[in-house]
């Protein structure tokens, strides 16, 4: 059987065991890299050196360590369940990456006090639906699929609590040959958690509540829906018009989380309120001491010497 014979059954019963969202995603990295590749080649010639060769071409084409060993990851599962029908037997795959391939590491970008303080000002006195959306990002740590996927029944304004149970986003629909939005479930069961609303902020989405009907997207407001490519072009304009460094829209996540550890949150608690699936996710991602405080342990471990 060739390849392109077996992904169409292997995608077939795989989609009734993962989320749509994730279905979508191995959907357009079969299309995109895998398919003109293997696709006309019979699954039980696939071998280490043929997949090693692939993942170097796709590294020396400029695509990251990362996604080349999500498109493996992908090629793999599809082998192995052809493995397991007894079709073909299982290859010993496992590529070896030189270390020329290393990603480099990403650093944290996030925005300075002043800049953080400057763009929720802005927000808060200049309400519409993408200066809202922004808001609450700023001021919850939310992603931007939750905050495009929230409803006023997610708000309890008696406990002052805001609850993520959805996320929206644009995925790839192979049968359309393009993107559609979808609701789904948020990303992690973690991820589906309460965040408490700052008083700031409940004051300007209590009145609103009192507009719109509870099954309405709250950033929305006289919109049926903002999709998350909507809110991030308007978040770039508005960097853009207050002059402020262009930073990813989930600088305001990490901005917000950066806040809280400065204040001294515990680690476990932020780890709750940004929805992470392990705390030392947040750990690694927000723990990192500078150079003033190491030099600050060291005066003082040695202080008397």
């Amino acid at each position: 059987m060739i390849f392109k014979e077996y992904v169409e059954i292997w995608q077939k019963e795989k989609q009734e065991f993962v989320k749509a969202t994730t279905m979508s995603a191995y959907k357009l990295l079969i299309k995109k890299h895998l398919m003109p590749t293997f696709g006309e080649m019979e699954i039980s010639l696939i071998n280490n050196d043929i997949v090693s060769a692939f993942a170097f071409k796709k590294l020396d084409e400029g695509i990251s360590k990362k996604s080349v060993q999500d498109i493996i990851i992908c090629l793999k599962m599809i082998i192995k369940n052809a493995a397991l029908k007894n079709l073909i037997e299982m290859p010993q795959i496992q590529v070896r990456y030189p270390k020329k391939y290393d990603d480099k590491k990403e650093t944290l970008e996030v925005f300075s006090q002043n800049d953080y303080n400057r763009i929720i000002s802005f927000c808060k006195e200049n309400i519409n639906s993408y200066n809202l959306g922004i808001l609450i990002c700023s001021l919850t740590g939310m992603r931007i699929g939750e905050v495009c996927g929230l409803k006023w029944k997610d708000v309890n304004f008696d406990e002052g609590t805001i609850t993520i149970n959805r996320t929206l986003q644009r995925i790839y629909n192979s049968d359309m040959a393009g993107t559609m939005i979808i609701e789904s479930d948020p990303k992690t069961f973690n991820s589906q958690r309460e965040i408490p609303i700052v008083k700031d902020l409940k004051d300007i989405l209590r009145p609103l509540s009192k507009i719109y009907s509870e099954d309405k997207y709250i950033i929305a407001l006289n919109q049926e829906v903002i999709e998350p490519r909507l809110l991030r072009n308007h978040y770039k304009k508005l960097l853009k018009k207050l002059h402020i460094k262009d930073l990813k829209f989930h600088g305001l996540r990490h901005s917000f989380a950066t806040r809280l550890i400065e204040k001294g949150v515990d680690i476990k608690t932020v780890s709750s309120i940004l929805g992470h699936s392990d705390v030392s996710i947040t750990m690694n991602l927000y723990v990192h001491p500078t150079n003033e405080n190491k030099k600050k342990a060291i005066m003082k471990a040695f202080r008397g010497l």
